[in-house]
């Protein structure tokens, strides 16, 4: 019997999560489906891809969304390519391919990573006009469905929440690679670790000020940005004005997994995210104490609860940041108790888990015939 054809359309296939919920997909669920890639930007990931033998397709121009060309180059590739479901990962391949599908009359449906207050007035006003409402929706977080329904984005019935997973195994071979040699000993500092892309709602320099600050008194501390994105610069000049650009150490371009073994805490700083981030499950797996922000409006966290697996913090909020990492550096006992709970969190966390919930919900929307103006019936 032929197998459905799945086609995954990401804006940029780099290092970040949605690139490992990608590559989850691509290895547990090759036997339920025929897939194919489609990315506008290239990026590391793109080698990955290659290494599994699935068939990808590079449609980006110059320009990016706003060229023409790259419309085309997609309208032509899903021609040629026939999905019985096209499923968009990042904005600007939501807004394409959701677009297209429609043209098309295809089943599709949209991974989103991030809170509507992340997106923008822009971008939540492109939204609205966009014609979504036969769209399906995956989010990773409960506190992301419910920004989406509060902000009436998107109906109740449209959206499923799907948290991400870990494939512990597949991170320790990952976590094993070697990486270039740095410039200081891990037992000579004590390391503050952070993952993520460069971007201004990841809220790296509410870090950098925190860490500027807690450096004064505890001279022996680093501070490890691990992530690559357009805020890099900006990030760089505020080391310099904080005066620690010495003390920060900035990785980019990498896989963050090797990088996990320097670092004494992980910290993640965003500013209104409110999903369920790869880092943090990452840093869990690493038995790392994590220091995160929770979601308004009772700065809860999805996955962290505060003095049993880690310390849960307002967002913005630069005092309660250097609080955080006071108690990190200072309180051996309290992170021994939260490292061993850290350990049961991560273990209920399994990307198979995640998969199988992913290909029980391809398979319901695919069975669903579509009408005449190409809606789901």
């Amino acid at each position: 019997m032929e197998r459905p054809r799945l086609v995954h359309f990401i804006t940029i296939l780099q290092h970040g999560g949605a690139e490992r919920v990608l590559f989850h997909l691509l290895d547990d669920l090759k036997e339920q489906f025929e897939q194919s890639v489609i990315y506008i930007y290239a990026g590391p990931g793109v080698a990955e891809v290659a290494t599994r033998n699935i068939p990808h397709y590079h449609i980006g121009s110059i320009g990016g969304i706003i060229n023409p060309l790259t419309w085309y180059r997609l309208i032509r590739v899903l021609q040629g390519l026939k999905p019985h479901l096209l499923h968009t990962m990042l904005w600007s391949a939501q807004i394409m391919g959701l677009l297209c599908a429609q043209l098309l009359r295809s089943h599709a449906i949209t991974s989103v990573h991030l809170s509507a207050e992340c997106t923008g007035k822009i971008r939540t006003f492109l939204e609205r006009l966009l014609p979504y409402r036969y769209t399906r929706i995956i989010t990773t977080a409960h506190s992301i469905e419910q920004s989406l329904i509060s902000h009436k984005l998107y109906h109740p019935t449209q959206i499923f929440t799907i948290q991400n997973g870990l494939d512990e195994h597949d991170f320790r071979i990952r976590a094993a690679n070697k990486i270039p040699s740095l410039s200081f000993g891990k037992q000579q500092y004590y390391i503050i670790g952070t993952v993520g892309r460069l971007v201004p709602v990841k809220n790296q320099h509410l870090l950098i000020i925190a860490f500027a600050q807690i450096q004064h008194l505890f001279p022996h501390t680093r501070l490890m940005i691990v992530g690559s994105g357009p805020e890099e610069d900006k990030l760089r000049i505020l080391a310099h004005k904080q005066g620690v650009h010495e003390q920060v150490i900035f990785i980019t371009g990498q896989d963050a997994a090797p990088y996990y073994r320097y670092f004494d805490c992980f910290v993640l700083p965003s500013a209104r995210e409110g999903g369920m981030s790869y880092a943090l499950l990452e840093a869990l797996a690493s038995h790392l104490c994590p220091i995160v922000t929770g979601t308004l409006p009772n700065h809860l966290h999805e996955l962290i609860t505060d003095g049993y697996n880690g310390i849960v913090i307002p967002p913005n909020n630069v005092s309660a940041l250097y609080n955080a990492l006071y108690t990190v550096i200072t309180d051996h006992k309290l992170i021994t108790r939260y490292k061993a709970a850290g350990k049961t969190t991560i273990a209920q966390q399994s990307s198979h888990k995640m998969v199988q919930r992913y290909g029980t919900l391809f398979r319901s929307i695919i069975e669903q015939p579509i009408i005449k103006d190409g809606s789901p019936s």
